[in-house]
């Protein structure tokens, strides 16, 4: 899924321990919402699925950050997963540049 940062959607992910059914469009806490089982031996690649009790809707939010945070007992909104995005991106370059900096002064040493 590609995130526009611009203009950014509705959410699914509403804060304070609610989830919308993408369906029926209803909030419910994280217990209105049952998580189909995931094979364990492919869980790495898998989106976790979930089952609105409500109205039976099957889904499985698309964005990986957002899963993350599910995964994590946590509901998030979605601007704080895009800084913490961004924040999680930035440090990643900034320790790419720290190793080719150590690697060159290895080399001119």
């Amino acid at each position: 899924m590609v995130l526009n940062l611009l203009t950014p959607g509705p959410s699914i992910v509403l804060g304070h321990g609610q989830l919308l059914c993408p369906h029926c469009e209803v909030s419910d806490s994280m217990a209105g919402f049952k998580a189909l089982r995931l094979n364990e031996k492919y869980k790495h690649d898998l989106n976790p699925v979930y089952k609105h009790s409500a109205c039976g809707h099957v889904f499985s939010p698309g964005d990986p950050w957002i899963i993350a945070a599910y995964l994590a007992g946590e509901l998030v909104p979605v601007e704080m997963v895009v800084s913490l995005r961004e924040t999680v991106e930035g440090l990643h370059a900034v320790l790419a540049q720290l190793k080719l900096d150590v690697e060159r002064r290895h080399a001119e040493s």
